[in-house]
């Protein structure tokens, strides 16, 4: 057998290939982390059909917690839903040594944010003694793996949310003012945690086999294709102009830094936040975490249950009637 361009004994084709099946099998690891709040174990049910326990008053989640998941062909999908950060600097240190490490061993991490929020600050503190300590490897690493979510977008306001119905489901979408309001957000926050960080940042994403180009800022091995920095629109234009076969990988890797907006209670662009996680994992890893989201509409929402998001009903008072009520509609 030819491995890697070098002949190889039955041996090691042997050891090759019990590796591969270790691989293969291995559970999918998933953290997530944030504030208090912000809607973590939310996130994780949305994405993934999970009953994780949610609370809206108090802190539901005291300590790292070990979800496992069990896919039809036996495969398991363990969540690390991790203690929001938040109630206190003692607790932080402690919960932010965790996260450190999590992220060290998981093949995806999330750090969610509020959408409906312009503070970054504990954010920035938060990320900045979440890389203390590490090396400049384990920086870009870290980074590396981190998605950034802003979370319950649907709390942005004032602009109403369409809902589109189809039959038994339904969608919701933005108003175009809406979308527009939460890609600026997205971009302050990009700016916020991540241009800090730009030195130690390395977007990555998978190689398909067929990516073969080597310059200052991009390197590949056999499961990456690596852009060091963090690809701003200009470079993705310049690069996709100038080697137009590789358009898609670029697509990747500039989105590898983007922040994500969504909403798990009107499960808005999940789609979306699923599509760079599984941009920024190897293919051995992508073939096990998609055996859990194949078949899964991630945007659709039913119809019955859409109908009781609305807190608003119109009662008249003279006709001592209820003229409108989102939830009996048919």
């Amino acid at each position: 057998m030819i491995f890697d361009g070098k002949k190889i004994s039955r041996q090691q084709e042997k050891e090759i290939q019990e590796r591969i099946e270790i691989e293969r099998n291995k559970p999918l690891t998933v953290v997530v982390m944030g504030q208090t709040g912000v809607g973590k174990s939310s996130l994780i049910n949305a994405l993934f059909g999970t009953n994780l326990k949610t609370n809206d008053v108090k802190p539901e989640t005291k300590y790292p917690e070990k979800h496992i998941e069990i896919a039809p062909d036996s495969s398991e999908l363990w969540f690390w839903d991790m203690p929001g950060v938040g109630e206190s600097s003692s607790a932080d240190a402690e919960y932010l040594n965790g996260y450190r490490q999590k992220i060290l061993d998981a093949d995806v991490a999330l750090w969610l944010c509020h959408a409906d929020s312009r503070s970054v600050t504990f954010d920035i503190e938060a990320i900045s003694k979440l890389l203390s300590n590490l090396t400049n490897g384990e920086r870009s690493m870290v980074l590396s793996k981190l998605t950034f979510v802003l979370s319950k977008a649907d709390l942005v306001t004032p602009e109403p949310w369409i809902l589109w119905k189809n039959g038994n489901d339904a969608v919701f979408e933005t108003t175009d003012k809406t979308e527009t309001l939460l890609d600026a957000k997205a971009v302050y926050f990009k700016k916020s945690l991540l241009k800090p960080h730009s030195k130690n940042f390395v977007s990555k994403t998978f190689h398909d086999g067929s990516f073969n180009l080597q310059s200052e800022d991009i390197t590949f091995d056999k499961h990456f294709v690596y852009y060091s920095g963090i690809m701003d629109n200009s470079n993705l234009q310049k690069l996709q102009s100038n080697y137009p076969e590789y358009s898609s990988v670029f697509s990747r890797l500039y989105q590898n830094s983007e922040v994500i907006y969504c909403s798990s209670h009107f499960r808005y662009n999940l789609s979306k936040l699923m599509q760079v996680i599984v941009d920024k994992i190897y293919s051995g890893v992508s073939m096990r975490f998609r055996k859990f989201i194949s078949n899964y509409s991630m945007n659709k929402v039913s119809w019955n249950k859409a109908k009781t998001f609305s807190n608003i009903v119109v009662f008249d008072s003279v006709k001592d009637d209820i003229v409108f009520d989102l939830s009996r509609l048919k």
